[in-house]
């Protein structure tokens, strides 16, 4: 019981892309008294990624993370557990090992050295669009003092639920601001004007840079108001569970929810969670219905799409990503 964390060290010979990631795992007893195990990966701004399977074999604790097609397995002592991470995706891969200690998890600061004029220029928060392959996302930077009086900065990507991805090195030279985020081996340089920054995003796996301006101000979250009959808003109002199998179908299926509910004001919104992959509240942006099938369009990463049969308490259909086959994905409303 409890948080434990480690940094995973790779096996030899090991092509590493970006930061080596820091691990915090948290086991607890969930309300229904059940043994849960989540992990974090505060480095990617991930949270929530579940553990399944879980146990004791031959006095070694094992577990398995479905959404990292990974399991691990180590030796538990009363503030340590040293074990090996293993990677199922790719065939005869080595372990990489992986010691964790039981405490809570301190996120290492980088301090970000600016002139003074600068810093002060920067605090607060930036947002802007940043298109990856198909797909417009929102990005936002965030710059503050520490409590210790160090200037940090973060980028949050609230499409995908990501927070607090560290900006790890920041310059400026001939006016021209260079911020580096060693976890997606990205860079952004850009030139700062009054309330405006702009500028270019390059990260490792993009064959080209991307343009961004960001502007200063704080982020507001598009409300997307979902147009339905009331009978349909109050059938779908709820939660519904669903299990959707591998892009390569030869892993298991990892769990999806769709969220639909009523703001104060009476907007009927909608959400998707992906707890496997650390992700809540990607927005459903369209709705629509006609003769029970219903037609559901959400912003991610790439173009999203379910098309699928309201039936009761079952939505039966297909999960269409952009140039991709559709994924067979069957949820089940979730009783109050």
């Amino acid at each position: 019981m409890g948080t434990w964390h480690g940094k995973m060290v790779p096996a030899a010979g090991a092509t590493v892309v970006g930061a080596i990631p820091t691990f915090v795992f948290r086991f607890e007893m969930s309300k229904k008294g059940e043994f849960t195990g989540f992990v974090d990966l505060p480095d990617y701004g991930a949270k929530d990624i579940p553990i399944d399977n879980m146990g004791i074999v031959d006095g070694s604790f094992i577990f398995e993370i479905p959404s990292f097609k990974a399991d691990f397995k180590g030796k538990l002592a009363d503030k340590e557990i040293v074990g090996e991470l293993k990677n199922k995706a790719v065939a005869n891969a080595p372990s990489d090992s992986l010691t964790l200690i039981k405490g809570e998890y301190v996120a290492q600061t980088y301090k970000l050295n600016l002139p003074k004029e600068t810093m002060n220029q920067l605090l607060g928060q930036w947002n802007g669009q940043v298109t990856i392959q198909t797909a417009s996302l929102t990005t936002v930077f965030r710059f503050e003092m520490s409590g210790n009086g160090d200037f940090v900065g973060f980028i949050d990507s609230p499409d995908q639920g990501a927070k607090g991805i560290p900006i790890t090195d920041a310059n400026l030279s001939d006016g021209k601001l260079t911020l580096k985020v060693a976890s997606v081996s990205g860079e952004f340089k850009g030139k700062i004007a009054s309330d405006k920054i702009v500028g270019d995003w390059t990260q490792a796996g993009l064959n080209a840079s991307t343009p961004v301006t960001l502007n200063k101000g704080a982020y507001v979250a598009p409300v997307y108001k979902l147009t339905l009959p009331k009978e349909s808003m109050d059938q779908l109002s709820g939660k519904w569970n669903g299990k959707m199998a591998s892009w390569d179908g030869k892993s298991d299926p990892s769990d999806l929810i769709f969220r639909f509910e009523k703001a104060k004001n009476g907007d009927f919104k909608g959400f998707v969670d992906m707890p496997a992959q650390g992700t809540t509240g990607m927005p459903v942006t369209e709705a629509t219905l006609s003769n029970g099938k219903l037609t559901l369009k959400i912003k991610a990463a790439m173009a999203v799409e379910f098309k699928g049969q309201l039936s009761g308490d079952k939505l039966v259909g297909e999960w269409v990503t952009a140039g991709a086959k559709g994924i067979s994905l069957s949820l089940t409303k979730e009783k109050p």
